[in-house]
């Protein structure tokens, strides 16, 4: 089972889980795994408050009502500065929760 970063980023998770061989648990895998990739990639990429919203729907889906990380960390998994991190979240807090509602 071979995927590549261009089948994993650039198609549709249907799409590379359809290139695996048709075994209903290897193509269960490969559709997680390239969802968790595609995932992963939007965190680090566009404007910086969608990059918020859309770690904040992943924690929330992980762990409802979950307080954020620390702002550090929620910079290294954004691909965000530390001080855009905590100026987004003093000045839109409140959209960024609304948006995951």
């Amino acid at each position: 089972m071979g995927l590549s970063v261009e089948a994993l980023l650039g198609g549709s998770v249907e799409s590379v889980a359809a290139t695996v061989p048709a075994h209903p648990l290897k193509q269960a895998h490969a559709t997680r795994h390239a969802e968790r990739a595609h995932e992963g990639a939007l965190l680090r990429s566009g404007p910086a408050l969608a990059r918020l919203q859309r770690l904040r729907r992943l924690l929330d889906r992980a762990a409802p009502g979950a307080p954020w990380p620390r702002l550090r960390d929620i910079a290294a998994i954004t691909g965000l500065q530390v001080e855009t991190v905590s100026r987004l979240l003093s000045r839109e807090r409140g959209r960024i929760v609304a948006s995951c509602s």
